[in-house]
């Protein structure tokens, strides 16, 4: 399948330039733009896409059934989403409300290797305060964080357990990314790819724990967040090898969709420079991209 790209001029306001670094190929702010969903492959370990409206978000066909996730707390609300990123996207998405946890069932196991987790999100226009903690359970999630009213209040990084957390280098607030990156009510894709250098025990912390090396880099709309090289040091972050997905939401206002999770580091360890575009999977290929301006 041929590719696309198409270059967009925009302006781009002074605090995204701190942090949001996309490479000499990459536009700034163009949005990343899917022509066709993830797909089941052998390094899929977790993939799902709301597509029916159930309280029970199934996992792809391929994959085992007891992966499903279920609400451990609060309700799920699956709810149309009619702004979906293009018409390949299943007619429903999830949408959180003000307290809610879903697990899967199963648990992932040998996870202290390379890891991705991936997701289409949308803060819903009407929300004033709302969190988002999306991965592995007791492994890597990604964590966002949004206070309308105080950006003080926000965050955006990688936790791990028992509160460990790391920030993305040169994230303030989701005010200073700017309206491009972070407006409301418009479907963002969000990624976190993991270069692991293995888990071991640490006695010193009394818990299992990212050896020295793991690195990780957090993705928005396909542009690595944060400082050149973009690289977040996980060596320390508590972790287990083996866990259940898990997708924590406090304070609702929030929306998701093609949740998956994958035993790769798509970004090769930052080598490459745009991971996140098509879709990937079995029929992925050369991933191929292309941008558009929305």
């Amino acid at each position: 399948m041929p590719y696309t790209l198409k270059r967009v001029w925009m302006r781009v306001p002074a605090p995204a330039l701190a942090i949001l670094f996309a490479c000499a190929a990459t536009p700034l702010h163009a949005h990343l733009h899917w022509t066709r969903v993830n797909t089941v492959s052998p390094d899929t370990a977790a993939l799902y896409r709301f597509d029916s409206n159930t309280v029970v978000a199934s996992p792809a066909e391929g994959l085992p059934p007891d992966l499903g996730l279920t609400p451990a707390s609060g309700t799920a609300l699956l709810a149309p989403a009619t702004d979906i990123p293009d018409s390949i996207f299943g007619p429903f998405s999830l949408g959180l409300p003000a307290a809610q946890t879903l697990r899967s069932t199963a648990t992932l196991s040998g996870m202290q290797g390379d890891v991705t987790i991936e997701c289409w999100f949308k803060w819903n226009a009407s929300m004033s305060t709302s969190s988002l903690e999306i991965g592995l359970q007791s492994g890597a999630k990604i964590l966002l964080a949004r206070d309308i009213t105080n950006p003080a209040n926000d965050h955006f990084g990688i936790s791990g357990t028992h509160g460990s957390f790391v920030a993305a280098p040169g994230f303030t607030n989701w005010q200073d990314v700017g309206e491009e990156e972070a407006g409301l009510n418009e479907w963002r894709h969000l990624a976190l790819a993991i270069h692991s250098a293995g888990i071991h025990y640490d006695a010193l912390s009394a818990h299992d724990i990212y050896s020295t090396g793991t690195v990780g880099r957090l993705y928005l709309n396909g542009h690595p967040v944060g400082s050149f090289p973009h690289s977040i040091d996980l060596s320390g972050l508590k972790v287990h090898d083996a866990s259940r997905v898990t997708a924590i939401m406090d304070g609702g206002g929030m929306t998701i969709d093609e949740f998956t999770v994958w035993k790769r580091d798509w970004s090769e360890n930052g080598n490459n420079t745009n991971p996140f575009a098509d879709g990937r999977g079995a029929s992925a290929g050369v991933k191929q991209w292309r941008m558009y301006d929305d």
